[in-house]
Parts: C-alpha cells; structure tokens; sequence
C-alpha cells in the first residue's frame, strides 16, 4: 500500500502539472472551497469567478482613487500657480498685499488679510497693508502658533487688533512671520473655511517675503 500523500506533496505536483484538470472537467465540479467574500463552500469555477470579480472590484476602486487624487493634485498646482503669477506681476510693496488678497479670497476663500510692516516715507501703507507698531508685535509674540501658522481663533481684542477691517465674530486665523533681512512683517489671514493648508500658507509667506524684500528695497 502506497503512503498516502501530504496536502503539500499534492500542491506542489498540481503546481508541477498544471494541464492535469485538462479533460478533467467533471472533476472540477466535484471540488468545492472556501468562498473568496462569503464564505461557505462552492465549487472550483466559482471561486475562481467571484475571485476574479472581487480583485477586478478592487482595482477599480484603486485606479477611480488614484484618477481622484490626480485631479485633485493638478487643481492644487494650477491655482498656486495662477496666485504665484499674480504676485510676481505686482509692481509695488502694497500692490504685492492686494493681489495676495485678491487671490487667496479666490482660490482659497481667505476671506480676510492683513500684511503688518515697517512704513517708510516711500513705501507708505495702505490696506490691506498696515504700519507695524510695537503694540501690534507684542500681541503677535503673545501667539505662540504664530511661527507656524497654525490656525486658532483669537478673541475679540486680538481679532480686531490683527484684522482691522475684519467684520463679524472672530473666525480662524493664520499668523505667519515674513522674514525681511534685519526687519520683519507679519501676514495675518482669517476665513471661515479656508482651503488653505499650513504648508500652502507658509510657502506662500517665504514667497511673499522675498518679493516684498524686493519692492522695499
């Protein structure tokens, strides 16, 4: 008598021989496993149809996410791109602050900024550019996200501090510090439901930073 074969032994000669079940059809039917989604057990060819659709599901499910993701990708792109053209069209410090203004209400529903600097006798500020005082500095450095710009929402003394021609209650605001060699600003941006993500605002500020160090040159 023969001994009798391990179920290892039996996949490994059916993996060696895969034309066996070839005219062998009846066989076939007789074999039965776990369903793939349900389980419960059914027949070989059904299996390996449920198995089939249950992958050919999944990667159309992947493939609609990564199409998704694309899209959304390019749409971000795009409009930062279109912000950044704006800006670097911009011919003086407070046209600068404007066309950020302007573009970040569009793209990424800021609904309020301020741009706080030095004011100087050639390059007076207008809004939404503001005169930086040390009034103003000390209630910045009293936010510690300012640095990171974080949003949070300040209370009403704060807001109308930062925001001056802000109306309605305090909404979620955004303090970013823009380096200017041995000076700096400070762009302050305050919406509802912004779209406008931390990274996005801080490249945004080292952006907005070298250009202004341009036009008040």
């Amino acid at each position: 008598m023969s001994p009798s074969l391990t179920a290892s032994q039996v996949a490994h000669w059916l993996a060696e021989h895969p034309d066996f079940f070839e005219g062998r059809e009846a066989l076939l039917d007789k074999l039965h496993v776990p369903h793939p989604l349900h389980g419960g057990a059914v027949s070989l060819l059904e299996y390996q149809v449920a198995s089939a659709r249950a992958k050919a599901d999944d990667s159309t499910q992947a493939l609609s996410a990564l199409s998704q993701g694309a899209r959304q990708q390019k749409g971000s792109h795009q409009r930062l791109q279109q912000v950044l053209l704006a800006l670097m069209d911009a011919d003086s410090a407070d046209a600068l602050a404007q066309q950020l203004a302007l573009q970040l209400d569009e793209h990424y529903g800021v609904t309020w900024l301020s741009l706080w600097r030095d004011a100087t006798p050639s390059a007076p500020c207008h809004p939404p550019t503001h005169g930086l005082n040390q009034v103003i500095v000390n209630h910045i450095h009293a936010v510690p996200e300012h640095a990171h710009g974080v949003a949070f929402v300040p209370d009403e003394v704060l807001y109308r501090r930062l925001q001056p021609e802000a109306l309605g209650t305090p909404c979620p605001t955004r303090l970013v510090e823009l380096p200017l060699g041995s000076r700096s600003a400070f762009l302050v941006l305050s919406a509802k439901d912004d779209t406008l993500d931390r990274t996005t605002a801080c490249f945004l500020a080292d952006v907005v930073s070298r250009l202004l160090e341009r036009h008040l040159s």
